[in-house]
């Protein structure tokens, strides 16, 4: 085991929807994340004037493209193209387990999935669903003379404001359960004493363990208050667990002397199994503060591991929209603070274990996704695509802590570790595969479009295209016959001023030659002097038409249109009529790419389901220039855009800087 440091924050129920399996469940089309924005954008007022939910440091973290990926489809009135770079590695993880239930979600993270059936209290329409010969030997064992309150199936919140009277009156105390894999038993603090209610649920974890009667729960739930209507759970809550299947991340932990420290209810979730210390804690705002203090003074070698309850029983089993809406943004206000307390060698995990879609019918869990986010001073950020078992974050942790691996999972670590000797060479790779190697001068010949191609193939790999004038594609295509890079040319270049059909027939006569992509300039004059241009649209509709399966990128010369609001109608109206492509400049224009208008069109191409590619061209000369353009695209888009499918440079130049150094 290392000195690397962890803190997780499980943000309970928060689910981001599409989970495949979730008509077994009764569950499709619930989406607790993205039901909880799209009702706050729809209902401006109800307690939330400004109707968008905001979650500034999350979206920073990912979260909103993580949904996105997960579900499907963007979140409504939410702006991909206005959005913050992202700091963090972001995914989604599909659950394995056989249950949507608390201990199935936190145990397979865990590494330890259910596999095996709960055993389920099933619903009996308001009469007792609890075996007879279980209730007997119960009430036998946990001295119950005065008999219980058999609820069945109910809301706890609901039961003991309609039982609590008589319960108090009588001291039975009430049994009820849910969809969930659970026994809970409610009771008041001081007429039955938290003490006994404590005792009974004992009894009852015991005697279903020794009936075989294989529940996930049993749930001490004490309340307090005077009479019905008047009676409120409090903060002693205690679960009573039975042990995962098999040793977790928690236990590979503390097998390797590493710290393990519970905030909230994770040591009762896991049967007190693998953990060093328990910290107490109820409300968001305490188990937050509690989280801060716990993890800035954990030594070397621990875990931190907070689960964040109220997103569940408060707001989610309770259908509360608005509430949950409130606590997400508390919360989101508070991440700040972690950062500012994160060392070199930390990593923080985001995640949830299910999820309890508010806006869903009922008041159970909902089977879905949950999101994968994390982040620290030594994590790349960037998309790490569909985890196909919860067990993924906890091999993950594992792998950052250097301790056992799981029995489960697939750790999403790799290449996400900085490691400054072998990350300068692999990105200088990798921005050479990125490369369209261009000669585009009115002097160039044979001879420097031969020359050309053979620089194109380097010791390090190869570039992914050259960029030449028309009457040289045949020779280049003859020239990289036998390797994989693309020959590239361009139309209505430099000034894009031609009339279309002088443009479509430069199109054609290229992909005759044997072209594989096409730059072709819009008329960017357009857009200065009138704000739009429908000549541009209509240019790129019939030159993608011409491309078919062929690239077409599509040059805005974003330098000369110079105001962000005409760089960004010029992207979205290329990327609209079908670029698959949108490039900064011809290199002929004074103002050549800027960091500035690549944050513009990069939002623009990653703000749609399917996004598309960005080249940035002009000006781009030293390898230190295209870190910064490599990092800005890796924060808007993720890592996975860093390939030549989606990412290009324009360059000469450029090329000679990475292999001098």
């Amino acid at each position: 085991m290392n000195n690397n440091r962890v803190l997780i924050l499980l943000m309970d129920s928060l689910g981001l929807g599409g989970a495949e399996d979730a008509d077994q469940f009764g569950d499709s089309g619930a989406d607790t994340f993205g039901h909880i924005a799209e009702q706050c954008a729809r209902a401006a007022g109800n307690n939330k004037p400004n109707g968008i939910l905001k979650l500034p440091n999350l979206e920073k973290k990912g979260l909103y493209q993580a949904a996105l990926a997960s579900r499907g489809k963007p979140i409504i009135d939410y702006d991909f193209k206005k959005a913050p770079g992202i700091e963090a590695a972001y995914g989604y993880a599909i659950e394995q387990s056989k249950g949507k239930d608390t201990p199935s979600g936190h145990w397979e993270i865990a590494g330890s999935p259910v596999l095996f059936d709960w055993h389920y209290f099933i619903d009996k329409g308001g009469k007792s669903c609890f075996p007879g010969d279980f209730i007997h030997a119960f009430m036998k064992k946990a001295k119950l003379a005065q008999g219980l309150l058999d609820a069945g199936h109910a809301s706890g919140t609901e039961v003991i404001n309609r039982l609590g009277d008589e319960h108090r009156k009588s001291l039975k105390p009430i049994l009820y359960t849910s969809a969930d894999s659970v026994l809970q038993i409610a009771a008041h603090e001081d007429s039955f004493r938290l003490e006994h209610l404590y005792e009974i649920c004992n009894v009852a974890r015991t005697l279903l363990d020794d009936m075989q009667i294989n529940i996930g729960r049993v749930i001490a739930r004490p309340f307090k208050g005077d009479k019905n209507g008047n009676y409120a759970r409090t903060s002693n809550r205690h679960d009573y667990s039975v042990a995962p299947p098999t040793k977790t991340l928690l236990d590979h932990i503390k097998e390797e002397n590493g710290q393990v420290i519970s905030i909230g209810k994770i040591a009762d979730i896991f049967a007190n199994q693998g953990i060093t210390k328990k910290i107490k804690a109820t409300g968001i705002p305490e188990l937050f503060e509690k989280s801060l203090n716990e993890f800035s003074n954990a030594p070397a070698g621990s875990l931190v591991f907070t689960n964040f309850v109220d997103f569940d029983s408060e707001y989610g089993h309770r259908r509360d929209i608005t509430g949950y809406a409130n606590a997400l943004e508390y919360f989101d206000n508070r991440l700040p603070e972690i950062d500012h307390i994160l060392k070199e060698d930390d990593m923080v995990v985001i995640t949830a274990d299910h999820g309890c879609d508010p806006s869903w019918r009922g008041t159970d869990h909902t089977r879905e996704h949950i999101p994968f986010l994390y982040w620290g001073k030594k994590i790349q950020p960037g998309y790490i695509g569909a985890r196909q078992t919860f067990s993924d974050i906890g091999q993950t942790i594992a792998d950052f802590l250097e301790v056992k691996p799981l029995k489960y999972g697939k750790s999403s670590l790799q290449e996400r570790v900085l490691n400054t000797t072998s990350e300068k060479l692999l990105s200088k790779q990798k921005i050479i595969s990125l490369i369209d190697l261009t000669s585009l001068n009115n002097n160039d010949t044979p001879e420097v479009i031969e020359k050309l191609c053979n620089r194109a193939k380097t010791a390090f790999g190869n570039v992914a295209a050259v960029c030449i004038y028309p009457e040289f594609v045949s020779l280049a295509k003859a020239l990289l016959k036998k390797t994989d890079i693309k020959v590239a040319t361009v139309a209505n270049f430099p000034s894009g001023e031609k009339k279309l059909s002088e443009i479509l027939k430069e199109i054609e006569k290229a992909l005759l030659d044997g072209a594989d992509e096409i730059d072709v300039v819009i008329p960017y004059k357009d857009y200065i002097a009138d704000g739009t241009s429908i000549r541009s649209i209509e240019i790129v509709r019939a030159a993608k038409k011409l491309c078919r399966n062929k690239t077409l990128k599509v040059i805005i010369e974003s330098g000369s249109l110079k105001t962000n609001d005409l760089i960004l109608k010029a992207s979205e109206d290329a990327i609209g009529a079908g670029a698959d492509f949108i490039k900064t400049s011809t290199g002929k224009a004074e103002i050549g790419a800027t960091l500035d208008a690549a944050d513009i069109m990069l939002k623009a191409a990653a703000g749609i389901k399917e996004p598309i590619g960005f080249k940035a061209s002009g000006g781009v000369k030293t390898y230190e220039q295209s870190c910064k353009y490599l990092d800005l695209a890796t924060k808007i888009c993720g890592l996975d855009y860093c390939s030549n499918k989606f990412l290009r440079f324009g360059a000469s130049s450029l090329l000679d800087d990475l292999l001098d150094n």
